[in-house]
């Protein structure tokens, strides 16, 4: 990307640069005085909230540290100004660029991790709505069924291993090896582990690409970059912007409980135009501003960067406070469950979303909560009950947790006994619990509901209160 002028002057065209104005400086340093402190005090809170803050706890770290890193980085563009051009490193320089595409490119991963875990939770509700009921009420029978589903069954967990294994075995055995093999792929795909891979391979090219270009400019100052490596970069923006663009548009119906989707919307619209309208400045450098040294496009980039850390980490940190604010929400939904005509009809919204595993395992698994006893072989025989039935790849009513949470209950399974805990569905429960908190929304506006307001009316809960 970058002209070496001892090395490359007979190759490609190359001239010394002017030197920076005085208010191309001094912005520079306004920028960098600004910038970076309310950059830092954003990161700071951000890392003192996640430590109690259940949401931020789901975000990925590692990808928001690499994230960070590429938005301080881009202020060597300031520093470039403040100290000459003619002064700047040209590795230095060559790191410019490559590092804001790695930025847009963490987007791009986010990106396709949701689009793929969109697409792993449609392809279990497929597999489930065609075989659910039918299945179920073949193994089970019909009136163990209306059991399940109005809670008023009397039996444990454990009594349902042979009725529910049943169902699951046929339910496997009907799927077929091919929905199996779709199953682990589109799993493989909606893990954090495909993203990683993905970043992997980009960074593995961004080093290839650095250290050909170290090569060329070790010990050389004031270069500049030529037409054919813009086009490159113009390319490679392209790239990466138009899939984004793609799957926010396939999934723009979707709900968006994390605010992710929204959140990488707008990434792609401020950053994006600051990219390439810096490239196009760059390139036209209308009456010569940045060949005469009086500004710099190359702050556009900082202000892309810029834009990306405020569309992610304060934007993260207000969606924290939003969601403790919800916390009114999640009692009331809570009452609903506790109260007994309020499960039922919640039951037959979740059934009409074909989602009424969520409900199966939240209350089996809270039942083995409470009647956990270290040691007792019955304990061990229900975990790996609710294991089989809702956790295990395929299994006939699959839940759809987290990669890492069923990673921790993949070791757990292969040796129950000395690793079991009473919290051990903990992270469990919590996500399916979100998981029909997603749902209650919907059934606020169902029939159900209407239904369990006149029963609470009916029975003098809510009196006459408006």
């Amino acid at each position: 990307m970058i002209i070496n002028k001892t090395n490359c002057e007979s190759l490609f065209w190359t001239r010394d640069h002017a030197e920076p104005s005085s208010f191309n400086v001094n912005f520079g340093i306004a920028l960098t005085s600004i910038g970076v402190p309310v950059q830092l005090l954003f990161l700071v809170w951000y890392i003192r909230r996640k430590r109690d803050n259940e949401y931020l706890k789901k975000r990925e770290d590692s990808l928001i540290t690499l994230f960070t890193i590429g938005c301080f980085w881009s202020y060597f563009w300031c520093i470039r100004e403040i100290v000459g051009r003619n002064q700047f490193p040209c590795w230095m320089f060559a790191s410019l660029v490559p590092t804001a595409l790695l930025q847009a490119s963490v987007v791009l991963v986010r990106c396709l991790n949701y689009h793929f875990r969109v697409r792993f939770h449609k392809l279990l509700a497929k597999e489930r709505a065609s075989k659910l009921f039918e299945m179920y009420m073949t193994s089970v029978g019909a009136t163990r069924q209306d059991s399940i589903i109005s809670g008023n069954e009397s039996v444990d967990v454990a009594s349902d291993t042979l009725s529910l294994s049943k169902a699951s075995s046929s339910y496997e055995s009907s799927t077929g090896s091919a929905s199996s093999k779709s199953l682990k792929w589109a799993s493989y795909y909606a893990s954090s582990r495909f993203g990683w891979h993905i970043l992997a391979f980009l960074l593995l090219l961004l080093v290839i690409k650095l250290v050909s270009v170290f090569s060329l400019t070790f010990g050389c100052t004031g270069c500049k970059p030529i037409l054919t490596d813009l086009y490159q970069i113009v390319i490679a923006g392209f790239l990466i912007c138009v899939p984004n663009y793609v799957l926010l548009w396939i999934h723009r119906k979707e709900p968006d409980p994390l605010n992710i989707l929204s959140e990488i919307g707008l990434n792609m619209i401020i950053p994006t135009a600051l990219f390439f309208g810096w490239i196009v400045l760059f390139i036209v450098d209308p009456g010569n501003i940045h060949a005469d040294g009086k500004w710099s496009w190359h702050y556009l980039t900082v202000f892309m960067s810029f834009s990306f850390f405020m569309l992610t980490i304060p934007l993260q940190i207000y969606y924290s406070y939003k969601m403790d604010e919800c916390k009114d929400r999640d009692e009331a939904f809570t009452k609903i469950l506790e109260s007994e005509r309020g499960k039922e009809l919640f039951k037959a919204h979740l059934a009409e979303e074909v989602s009424i595993e969520n409900y199966l395992f939240y209350e089996k698994a809270r039942k083995w909560k409470s009647s956990f006893r270290a040691g007792k072989q019955k304990t061990v025989r229900d975990f790996k009950f609710l294991y089989d039935t809702f956790i295990k790849d395929g299994s006939f009513l699959q839940i759809n947790i987290s990669e890492r949470t069923k990673q921790i209950l993949d070791g757990i399974q292969r040796n129950p006994t000395n690793q079991l805990s009473e919290g051990v569905f903990d992270e469990c429960i919590f996500e399916v619990f979100h998981m029909m908190l997603d749902s209650y929304p919907r059934f606020l506006r169902s029939e159900h509901y209407e239904k369990y307001q006149a029963h609470m009316t009916d029975s003098g809960i809510l009196g006459n209160s408006l």
